[in-house]
């Protein structure tokens, strides 16, 4: 059986995003920005978290990703890009598809970030959008997921909503798309919940900066991943 890779663009994202893909056989979650800030490095989002040592936040978070993925099968396999907010260079995509497709098996297929908030896009997660469209390119099966709490799914996955995003996301990407609502019985919410809680560092302030949403998105019962029609 093919390998799926779930693209994470921070330690939190996948599980966040894409519970029922980690626990199909055979998924590796990849966090792509999880290198090691140089030593000295602070930032006001780190601050805010409680540890003014950004070296010290993401050995933690490291930690915390572990646990999370602790009650899964998925394999877990870190890459050593700085988050953006440890950096001031320019990352070259290019690269980033070159280690990805290096440390994956061939025949793999590929989870990718939307980054299709109205409000605001991470650049860590517009940048892996790309990369998932630059995989595409290269004739890989490559589907994405709406990244929370960035982006928002309402209480029940209706048609009306899933044609419309399926709509915005088709111009996003340049390719159609179809999005599909993935249910989570009550012990996936559950064991999902755990493991969201496992992100004690930055839960609570990416649910105050989210104003509320990401405690009320871990409540819905179902993902939405949204596949190339073609």
């Amino acid at each position: 059986m093919a390998e799926l890779i779930i693209l994470s663009p921070h330690f939190d994202d996948a599980v966040f995003d894409c519970w029922h893909a980690i626990n199909q056989p055979q998924a590796t979650v990849v966090t792509v920005f999880a290198g090691l800030p140089e030593q000295g490095t602070t930032t006001l989002w780190d601050r805010l978290c409680g540890q003014a040592d950004s070296r010290k936040m993401v050995s933690m978070r490291i930690k915390e990703n572990n646990a999370a993925l602790r009650e899964t099968s998925a394999s877990i396999k870190n890459l050593d890009f700085l988050d953006n907010q440890y950096h001031s260079a320019k990352i070259s995509i290019d690269e980033i598809v070159k280690i990805i497709l290096a440390s994956t098996p061939s025949d793999s297929s590929y989870l990718a970030p939307l980054a299709g908030s109205h409000l605001f896009r991470h650049p860590d997660h517009v940048m892996l959008r790309d990369v998932g469209v630059m995989i595409k390119g290269l004739g890989k099966k490559v589907c994405f997921y709406p990244d929370l709490p960035y982006m928002s799914i309402p209480k029940n996955a209706k048609p009306q909503y899933l044609q419309k995003l399926s709509e915005q996301a088709s111009k996003l990407l340049g390719f159609p798309v179809s999005a599909t609502a993935k249910k989570l019985s009550q012990g996936e919410l559950a064991a999902k919940n755990r493991a969201m809680s496992s992100y004690a560092s930055q839960f609570n302030m990416t649910n105050i900066t989210s104003i509320g949403r990401l405690s009320i998105l871990a409540k819905r019962d179902y993902e939405v991943i949204l596949q190339p029609d073609n």
